[in-house]
Order: C-alpha cells, then structure tokens, then sequence
C-alpha cells in the first residue's frame, strides 16, 4: 500500500475504503510502502486498514525511538514525521534517523577529545621517565591517521620539569588543532584545543609512580549532512579535567628496561554547543557531563643505545589494557520543534579496550627525531601514527 495514504496527520491507524474489489480474498497478502505501518485487509474484505508499529520495533537507537514516539503522540513537527512514513524500509529509515541525530559527527566526538587528552599524558609521562635532572621540552608533532576518513591532528606542547631525588615535578601545556572528517565530506569538523598538565612522581619500593592533574579547553564549529540531504553548521566548546595515575615498577634485562604498570584516571568532560541557523532540524548539544572511570594494566619495554658521543637511538614498545567503568562515549541532544532529548553513542567503543605502542627517538645533540605507532583496539582496529620533532634546551 503506498505511503501518500499515512503521509499526513498523526494518527496511529488509516483506513483506505473499497481499496479491494475481488469476491475471493482467501490468502491475499498486503503490504505497506511504509516501514512505521502494517497493512492488513479488514473484516469487510473491501477495506485496508494501516495500523502504525511503535517506533521501538523499528529504530535502532532506543533512546531516540523513544523521543519520536513522545513527538509524534504530542503531534511536533508534521513534515518531519511525514517524511519517516515515505521511508520504504528499516534501513533507509534507520539511515535517515542516523543522519536526523547527527551521529556520525557526534557519536565520535568524545572518542576524538579523549584520545587527545590520554596520548599528552602518555607523552608527558615519557619525559618525565627520562634521566635528566632538570629539563625544558618542545614538541612539535603530526598525527595523520588519528581517526577516521581523512581526520589528524597537530599538536605542540613544552614541558619543563625538575627531578629532585626521588620526587619529580613537571608543567606542560599544549595547542592542539584537530580536522576531524568521516572521509565522506558530509561530516567534518575543527577545533582548537588548549590542554595543561602538572605531573607529578615518586620514587619508592622500586615503583616509578606517577600523578597527572589535566585539564583542557577547545572550541570549534562543524559542518554535517543531516536529515534530508540538509546542510547544518553548528559551534561546540568543552573543558575537560582529568587526574591521571600510573604505577610502574621497571626491571632490567640484558640493556632492556622492562615495565609492568597499572593505572587508574578519572576524566570529566563538559560540552555545550547549538547549530547556529535556525532550521527545522538543528540539533542543540545540551550542556552536560560525561565521566571517563578506566583502569589499565601493561607492559612496557625499551632500550637506550649510544650511537656517539652526541647521538643516541630509543627503542620502545608496550601493550597495555583498559577497562572502562563509565559511559563516556554517549551525548545528549535536543531538536528545534521537538520536545525532550535523546542521545547518540559510538557504538564502536566498547567498554574494554587495547592499545599497542611502537616507537623510536633518534637524537643529535638537542634535536630529536620522534616516531610512533600506536594501534587501538576495541570492536574496530584504527591506527595512530606521528611523527615528532623534540628540541631540548
């Protein structure tokens, strides 16, 4: 049965009257042109009644089927619902959902910032493991496979820090400038991102352990293909505070250092943000929080070779394991003309997860040469490659 027949109203059944002129109907089958509708003969067997399936047994993300339902019962937004009915099937509906919620763009968001935040403390931490008394740091660096499509980042950061004993003190800041896109040109976005760190170590009982306060601000604008091929811009600022911790205890074998180490950080991440032209369907990124609870346990390996007086090769590499606690990953959102909220996750993050890490250091004097990859792995594999430029004053 075609779609024209539910496209207008809100009601939950139609009716089309002496739809079927046969005397035998016995095993006749109907079907709707609608995937929110059933079509079934009526008991006259002349009429065809089209009876609307809730949208729970049709949408994939029950947080947002939810919010249809609540809408199409307050009667919101009649051309927007008009259109679902057009839809043929469940994948073109879900597809077209997919694009109304903005998911692509914003189910990986949080992902992209995390990531962010955790590779500076793991760089940072790096540093600070280094035998040097007293130090300032600068870094240069590009990471061209970051994400997905055609996505990087630049970053820079200066550390400087003081060892002293078995204490250790550091401060770094960083700017970081991400180009996130899906590699489609429907969903793409930049940020700049301003990140402050104040790690802290100690040394007892053969335990390198370390604590890194960090936090973090970036604002940026979008641009996404939402629902019905529409094109939206939008704006989106965030503060993010973490407390990082790590425990190593690092033993020697045959000029390799190895590490066994557990963490446990605790990330907030605030965020707020609107579509700046004001169309039927822009979205408005609620201001809310998401926490971030993981523990990690792993094993680090590396070695230090003296090539020259002035020049020396770092080998390392670890793997190490992490358990999430919390629901980072899922934002909430709002709709123009549409009551209530409902909130988009990266369905490709899950709550265990594994990265494996590869890296050189080639220094000449004060000037190092940096190269790292870095594969994460959780019910997707992406890998993360950089290339660093360090210069030690």
């Amino acid at each position: 049965m075609s779609s024209d027949i539910v496209s207008q109203g809100f009601q939950t059944s139609y009716t089309t009257s002496n739809t079927i002129d046969s005397a035998d109907t016995k095993g006749l089958k109907l079907s709707s042109q609608s995937a929110l509708f059933n079509a079934a003969l009526a008991e006259n067997g002349h009429d065809v009644n089209l009876t609307m399936k809730s949208f729970d047994e049709v949408v994939k993300n029950k947080s947002l089927a939810n919010f249809l339902q609540n809408n199409y019962a307050a009667q919101n937004n009649e051309n927007l619902f008009s259109s679902l009915k057009s839809l043929e099937n469940v994948e073109q509906l879900n597809s077209g959902l997919n694009d109304f919620a903005g998911k692509d763009l914003f189910g990986r968001m949080a992902f992209e910032d995390l990531t962010m935040l955790r590779e500076l403390n793991f760089d940072m931490k790096q540093k600070m493991s280094g035998n040097d008394n007293e130090y300032f740091s600068f870094n240069g660096s590009t990471a061209p496979f970051a994400f997905d499509g055609d996505s990087g980042s630049n970053n820079r950061w200066a550390m400087t820090g003081h060892k002293d004993g078995k204490r250790s003190y550091a401060f770094g800041f960083a700017f970081s400038d991400l180009n996130s896109n899906d590699g489609s040109s429907h969903n793409n976005r930049n940020e700049k991102m301003f990140q402050a760190s104040l790690p802290l170590g100690y040394q007892t009982n053969g335990f390198n352990l370390t604590s890194a306060p960090q936090i973090g601000y970036s604002y940026g604008n979008y641009n996404r293909k939402g629902f019905d091929n529409s094109d939206y811009k939008g704006t989106v600022s965030k503060q993010i505070f973490g407390l990082l911790n790590e425990a190593r205890y690092p033993l020697q074998f045959g000029g390799w250092t190895v590490a066994p180490s557990a963490e446990f950080n605790v990330v907030n991440y605030r965020l707020k943000g609107s579509e700046t032209d004001y169309q039927p369907f822009a979205l408005r990124l609620k201001s809310q929080n998401n926490y971030s609870v993981e523990t990690g346990f792993g094993l680090y390996a590396g070695n230090n070779l003296q090539l020259a007086k002035d020049s020396s090769l770092k080998l390392n590499g670890g793997v190490a394991m992490y358990h999430e606690f919390a629901n980072p990953y899922a934002l909430t959102l709002g709709m123009n003309e549409m009551d209530g909220s409902f909130t988009v996750r990266d369905e490709k993050r899950t709550d265990n997860r594994a990265v494996v890490r590869t890296g050189f250091e080639f220094t000449q004097g004060k000037l190092s040469l940096l190269g790292n990859l870095m594969s994460y792995i959780d019910s997707e594999y992406r890998t993360n490659a950089t290339l660093d430029l360090k210069y030690n004053f």
